[in-house]
């Protein structure tokens, strides 16, 4: 799975993408998730994700994504979750 969030204008939009291990996508989503911070788009964008792929029961889940923690740091992260 992948996550991303943006802001323009100061209204945040999130959005993930998972694929199957071949690298086909299996679903996409985006949501406008209004005045928020750069830091809540991103956290969201990965629950979204999460939540989606745990409950259709997708064991394994590699997470590749960023998240902001300050104005010059970005954390990458890269987990595999299974059930």
């Amino acid at each position: 799975m992948n996550f991303d969030g943006s802001i323009i204008n100061s209204q945040a939009t999130t959005g993930f993408v998972i694929r199957n291990s071949d690298g086909h996508v299996l679903l996409v989503d985006a949501n406008n998730i209004g005045e928020n911070s750069i830091n809540v788009a991103e956290s969201v964008a990965l629950w979204d994700g999460l939540a989606v792929a745990i409950d259709r029961g997708w064991g394994q889940i590699v997470i590749e994504g960023k998240i902001h923690c300050g104005r010059d740091c970005q954390a990458r992260l890269w987990v595999l979750v299974t059930s």
